[in-house]
């Protein structure tokens, strides 16, 4: 294998890296490639290397565009490209000419021109190492695209032809195919084939590759299982992601969906315990992404509480709603959670907790006015009801403790 060869497979290895550990854009895997094969030719122009021709001139008009890609004259670049292409150039600078190209393409956003420059590099260069690297772009290229299933075609020929290929660059190409499984996985994801893209997460969890971000490919296999309605492998997967990635960014998002599936378990002591510990809970990640964190506080509170009411278990649902109302003091979320609070105290015959929750909506009747939600006037004006029919009830109750009367059986006093 020539110098140019092996400079291909290593930068097809480069191409893997960065993208499982963080999904690297299809532009930069492509530089990489394009940077250790213009180093290569350098030094294989410097050194004397008799195996190659004189190539100077492309060398330079290579070089040229290049630097005018990367300051986006991308019409100058491809005329120069296009030139080199058009020469009796050799195959090598030809190869590389059309990786740079398809990156000027990328560069003008003109995705579908640059599939078929790398269609063309696949077609021209079939047994070249780098194929399988060029293929990966291509799936990266058709899911940005929308084209899905395209994307599967070529991300399952990454592996196919990686295997295919003689090479004695094996550790790389199997991190090649490590990341188009992950992206496989990804796409199956994104087509909605939860079932599939479950069984590919599982299987990549379970190769145990350090380089692969696990605790994102857990979060992701546990939203499959929940679309899949598979409750008992949800509570599975998402208490070993909760032990295992216990300060992780999704771990809100993983105790919602556990939450959910306990309660759909009947396990309901088990729900109401992962919902307190949701909305009690403080990470360096709530600190980073509030809003992203409430969001899942509010949305585990609100269901869980709210089929609690539902199913009658008020004094469950009222500690939730206690707690989804600190949550965010502004007016448009708290007041109607501290509403259904109340509603549920006078349920599970609590009074005193009832009307602490009217009198907290009734004391911010200023800001209800300022307020255009209608909605919000309503919530104030049923407050203020509630909390004034609660005081004479309240009222009524101690005078007949105090005539010594029972109450009759519309709940008025009568005498005894």
């Amino acid at each position: 294998m020539n110098r140019l060869l092996q400079v291909i497979v290593m930068g097809a290895a480069l191409l893997v890296l960065p993208a499982a550990r963080a999904a690297a854009s299809a532009q930069e895997n492509l530089q990489s490639l394009l940077d250790e094969i213009e180093k290569t030719q350098a030094q294989g122009q410097l050194n004397g290397d008799p195996e190659k021709p004189d190539i100077s001139d492309y060398a330079f008009r290579l070089d040229v565009a290049r630097r005018l890609r990367l300051e986006s004259s991308n019409a100058q670049a491809t005329r120069v490209l296009v030139s080199i292409l058009e020469a009796d150039a050799p195959e090598e600078l030809k190869r590389t000419a059309l990786l740079e190209l398809a990156l000027v393409a990328m560069q003008q956003d003109d995705l579908a021109r640059a599939q078929q420059i790398l269609s063309q590099f696949v077609k021209r260069y079939p047994e070249d190492p780098g194929v399988p690297a060029v293929l990966l772009q291509q799936g990266l290229l058709y899911r940005q695209m929308g084209a899905q299933q395209m994307a599967l075609s070529k991300l399952y020929a990454v592996m196919t032809t990686a295997l295919n290929l003689k090479s004695d660059h094996f550790e790389q190409y199997q991190r090649l195919v490590t990341q188009a499984q992950v992206e496989i996985a990804e796409t199956q994801y994104a087509l909605g084939s939860y079932g599939e893209a479950a069984d590919s997460f599982d299987r990549l969890l379970k190769q145990d590759v350090p380089e692969l971000d696990n605790a994102q490919l857990e979060c992701k296999l546990v939203r499959s299982l929940a679309w899949l309605h598979r409750d008992a492998d949800v509570v599975s997967r998402a208490q070993d992601f909760l032990s295992r990635f216990p300060h992780d960014g999704q771990t809100a998002e993983v105790r919602f969906l556990l939450a959910h599936s306990l309660q759909r378990l009947q396990r309901e002591p088990e729900a109401v315990h992962q919902v307190m510990a949701l909305l009690a809970s403080q990470s360096a990640d709530a600190e980073r992404e509030p809003d992203r964190w409430t969001y899942w506080q509010k949305r585990a509170g609100n269901e869980v509480g709210n089929e609690l009411y539902q199913q009658g278990d008020y004094q469950d649902a009222l500690e939730i709603y206690i707690r989804l109302a600190d949550i965010d003091s502004s007016p448009d979320w708290q007041l109607p959670v501290l509403y259904q609070a109340g509603l549920t105290a006078e349920r599970s015959k609590q009074p005193q907790k009832a009307l602490d929750a009217y009198r907290r909506i009734v004391a911010r009747a200023n800001e209800v006015q300022a307020n255009t939600d209608p909605n919000l006037h309503t919530v104030l004006d049923m407050a203020r009801w509630r909390k004034e029919y609660l005081a004479w009830l309240c009222q009524a109750e101690e005078t007949r403790q105090t005539l010594n009367l029972s109450p009759g059986p519309d709940n008025s006093p009568t005498l005894r």
